[in-house]
């Protein structure tokens, strides 16, 4: 609980610190899909995007999903076709082993990039960036919460990418997905004031 709350009181500042940006990616299309299944690997390529950092949560599936959505499989499928599975990383803060073997199984060279500490610290990241010799402007990472995984990315300087209708199912999850779809109402209204 203490790490918990830790978490969120270097989100708050760190989003203070970097509000201008996070307005930036509230207000301008360049920084926002409807869904995961819109990005398509002709974009990335035209972006310079070498490398693709994807939340699971919302963005591959709904809450607590234990493998990703039928119709975001169908876009990794075709994705994979022309985008190397080794540039293709997933990168969640709930890394659960089913979710690692689902992909291990289905899509064996997609990586996970595990969050230690979890986002929105950016040392994971950072981290894996130095040991990967990448330049941040190569890498796109994908999230659907604002101050989790696309303040991690304003934190190191990779492109932020929000996904603005995540997935969810009320009717497996309804108090985690209602306590996080609060969470995603609140942090939109405050960067996307005034």
């Amino acid at each position: 609980m203490n790490f918990m709350i830790s978490r969120v009181l270097f989100a708050l500042d760190r989003a203070y610190q970097r509000q201008a940006a996070l307005k930036q990616v509230m207000r301008q299309s360049e920084f926002k899909l409807p869904a995961i299944v819109h990005l398509s690997a002709v974009w990335l390529k035209e972006q310079g995007i070498e490398y693709l950092l994807l939340d699971f949560d919302g963005v591959l599936a709904a809450h607590g999903a234990s493998e990703p959505d039928p119709a975001v499989l169908n876009w990794l499928k075709e994705l994979l076709k022309s985008f190397p599975a080794e540039r293709l990383w997933i990168f969640s803060n709930c890394p659960t082993k089913e979710r690692q073997v689902f992909f291990a199984l289905h899509f064996p060279g997609v990586r996970w990039l595990l969050p230690v500490p979890k986002k929105p610290y950016p040392q994971a990241l950072a981290k894996w960036l130095q040991s990967q010799g990448l330049l941040s402007s190569k890498v796109l990472l994908v999230d659907d919460r604002l101050l989790t995984g696309i303040l991690c990315a304003l934190l190191v300087g990779v492109k932020p990418l929000l996904i603005e209708k995540p997935l969810v199912n009320f009717k497996s999850r309804p108090f985690s997905e209602g306590y996080i779809r609060i969470l995603r109402w609140v942090e939109r209204r405050l960067f996307n004031s005034y």
